[in-house]
């Protein structure tokens, strides 16, 4: 069938000039920064395509800056891996992702860097690989696992985890029992009216 390539040329921040078009196909690129009226502009253009029966939307994109930003990336990517993981089910929705999933590397072995990195990237060359293995060195961690693992951070630029990617969310593993001779600390957030008062306690694990 022929094909109509809606072209927007005043980009996607303005929403206002995206509507009425019916085209058959819509690529958007780089959506873990579609925030706002991006967002309002990507579904618009989502929404007319579907339209046609015909109609295909692409999106694709490196991650955002932390998972559970307002971005269409990251909704596009939580709906995916609901699917992936049988939480969610929808035939329509083709969800392909390339990323290393850091709890089953260890960084900073080289080899197991280079596998980290050609699961996120199964077609590098030997040269790209070894300029990859340098970069790890020379830039954050977070923003490495963002950019060449395929990994959304768990937290934000400059928090005090930023160096341990997913480390946050591995608190949260109800199958770690407490030892005895763990360091353990209590925090309290009292409140002084109309507030909750919140008391919580943490434990040092023996790999620090």
């Amino acid at each position: 069938s022929p094909l109509y390539l809606q072209v927007t040329e005043s980009g996607p921040n303005n929403a206002r000039t995206v509507d009425g078009g019916l085209p058959t196909l819509y690529v958007a690129d780089e959506v873990h920064d579609w925030v706002g009226a991006a967002t309002v502009a990507h579904q618009k253009i989502e929404n007319s395509t579907t339209k046609r029966t015909n109609g295909r939307v692409m999106s694709c994109s490196t991650p955002g800056a932390y998972a559970g930003e307002p971005s269409v990336g990251w909704r596009l990517h939580d709906l995916g891996e609901k699917i992936v993981s049988g939480h969610h089910d929808d035939p329509h929705f083709l969800y392909v992702s390339h990323a290393a999933k850091l709890a089953d590397y260890d960084l900073e072995d080289e080899q197991q860097l280079e596998r980290a990195l050609r699961a996120a990237s199964p077609g590098l060359t030997h040269r790209r690989m070894d300029r990859l293995k340098r970069r790890y060195r020379e830039i954050d961690r977070a923003s490495f696992c963002r950019f060449h693992l395929g990994c959304w951070p768990d937290q934000t630029r400059g928090s005090w985890l930023e160096d341990r990617p997913q480390s946050w969310a591995s608190c949260g593993d109800a199958s770690i029992e407490p030892d005895d001779g763990w360091p353990m600390w209590m925090a309290l957030d009292a409140s002084l009216r109309r507030d909750s008062t919140a008391v919580l306690t943490g434990w040092e694990m023996p790999d620090g």
